[in-house]
């Protein structure tokens, strides 16, 4: 099933997130859910759901009942990501938000051509909420430095490097994997 909801585009004064707007939400999804599932579902039960697929063993999405399993995993999964980065090692503290932002960050990432924007203040942990949902999906990254001399030459320089060391370090894969054959 596919439900594609028709929601009134809110005036420019609106802020990004207010309670009103999530109450219609929530109780349009409520609607929808009790017309084509026949599912009761109420408001309250939207609060604290979270799926996750870094749970698990099987690598499948479940519900997050036990957050402080998921938590030892997240743990355990950014020990090995600093263990493989020396570079660019993270401290993270792993909090229900974060968790919620992170699950989220990994389900666009390991989508066909997934993709987000991430936007918040400076030190909000978009940086380390993108690295280490690009590690979870098994997923390389690459970064620009961009500083007050950053020229447009120096971003097609920058895309080149991105290019080869997809395209390069691919066809290595690929001749490895044809070799043991």
């Amino acid at each position: 099933f596919f439900f594609f909801l028709m929601i009134r585009r809110p005036p420019r004064s609106t802020p990004l997130y207010s309670s009103a707007a999530s109450d219609v939400y929530k109780r349009q999804i409520t609607d929808m859910l009790k017309k084509h599932l026949e599912i009761e579902w109420t408001k309250d039960m939207f609060k604290d759901v979270l799926f996750a697929h870094f749970g698990n063993d099987d690598n499948e999405y479940e519900e997050v009942v036990d957050l402080e399993d998921v938590t030892s995993r997240l743990n355990e999964q950014l020990e090995w990501y600093n263990s493989m980065n020396t570079g660019n090692m993270m401290h993270i503290v792993f909090f229900k938000d974060c968790i919620s932002h992170l699950t989220s960050v990994s389900r666009i990432l390991r989508q066909q051509r997934g993709n987000a924007l991430l936007v918040g203040v400076g030190g909000s942990g978009r940086r380390g909420m993108a690295r280490l949902g690009a590690s979870l999906a098994k997923f390389g990254t690459f970064e620009i430095e961009i500083n007050k001399n950053y020229k447009e030459k120096d971003f097609h320089e920058d895309l080149k490097k991105l290019l080869r060391k997809a395209g390069i370090e691919n066809q290595k894969k690929k001749k490895k994997k044809k070799k043991k054959k």
